[in-house]
């Protein structure tokens, strides 16, 4: 009599290590991001894996020089199995600044359940074009323990998403650093663009305080300031 061969009748599975990537990046016009990494691997499969990249991640089983995206990329069985295979991640080139989170590669094979790894990544804007313009001072109202600031916001081809204002009673005010928020206080404040007054309270009188504006595109890790040309 004839024999078919078998998978050996277990469960088929996919496994998928690690279930999410996260950090993806780079500035806009600069992409795709460096890459990551996954492991697929199947056992007692009926078929080969399939792995579907999402709309705006590819996936390959090259990396660096030689990444060479496949969608699908396919992963052929033998005797039932797949051993554990590397996949390489990144996030496309050309795409529009933003956040790309929560999109998932799926690994699949017909007759084991689908595996799913999810992408989180950001695509930054890059440092703003230019500073804002009118930036002046005014006294606040009795007793002078504050002080209103009034500006222009910045025009040009890229436009801050904020501003970080930084006061000091000498004139040594300290440009920020990309990559460092600075957190609102007596002397720090941040103002989301179309605001364009800010005031700053609790103030000594019969004090010269000095100020300086600094426009920033993105936020958190990614916060990127403008501190060259004429602040």
């Amino acid at each position: 009599s004839n024999t078919l061969p078998t998978s050996g009748g277990g469960t088929p599975t996919i496994t998928v290590n690690p279930e999410t990537l996260s950090g993806f990046g780079y500035v806009f016009g600069s992409g795709p991001s460096s890459e990551k990494t996954f492991t697929v691997q199947g056992s007692n499969l009926t078929a080969n894996i399939s792995i579907d990249a999402p709309t705006d991640y590819e996936i390959s089983k090259t990396s660096g020089e030689s990444f060479s995206a496949e969608d699908p990329l396919g992963l052929t069985q033998s005797g039932g199995s797949v051993s554990e295979t590397t996949i390489y991640v990144r996030l496309k080139a050309g795409l529009s600044a933003g956040n790309y989170n929560g999109e998932t590669i799926t690994a699949s094979s017909s007759s084991a359940p689908d595996k799913t790894v999810t992408c989180n990544g950001t695509v930054c804007k890059p440092e703003p074009s230019n500073h804002c313009s009118n930036f002046a001072a005014a006294n606040g109202t009795d007793p002078k323990s504050q002080i209103s600031l009034s500006w222009t916001d910045a025009t040009g081809s890229v436009i801050p998403d904020g501003y970080l204002i930084k006061a000091a009673t000498n004139g040594n005010i300290d440009s920020p650093t990309d990559g460092t928020s600075e957190t609102d206080g007596t002397y720090v404040k941040n103002v989301a663009a179309g605001v364009q007054t800010a005031t700053f309270s609790n103030l000594n009188s019969n004090t010269t305080y000095y100020f300086k504006i600094f426009p920033y595109t993105n936020s958190g890790t990614n916060i990127n300031y403008k501190t060259d040309g004429t602040i």
